[in-house]
């Protein structure tokens, strides 16, 4: 529906993703995951194929991010937690961007 692309990309802060905002324009549409660093930084490590004694390794690589705000104009927080299925987020994801296309 009107959607040219996809950039996965650390925006560690709400300045950060405002700025980004103000050269993209106003279309633009942020997906913010939120989750503990433990699982983050354990979800990396495997990523890498790190043994499990190496996972915590991946905690500073975790921190710093600044949750968004409902200020934050089409910006989704998305929740995400271990047993959260990829395709329960897709679905959240859709019904986002559903909302977003019929919002004034």
């Amino acid at each position: 529906s009107g959607r040219n692309f996809v950039v996965a990309q650390a925006v560690y802060s709400a300045r950060a993703r405002e700025l980004i905002r103000s050269l993209l324009g106003p279309d633009l549409v942020f997906v913010v995951l939120n989750l503990a660093p433990e699982l983050q930084a354990r979800r990396l490590a495997e990523r890498f194929a790190l043994p499990p004694s190496q996972h915590g390794s991946m905690l500073r690589y975790c921190r710093g991010f600044e949750a968004a705000t409902e200020q934050e104009r089409r910006t989704l927080s998305m929740q995400v937690e271990a047993g959260k299925t990829p395709a329960k987020m897709a679905q959240e994801l859709r019904e986002f961007l559903a909302a977003c296309d019929s919002a004034p």
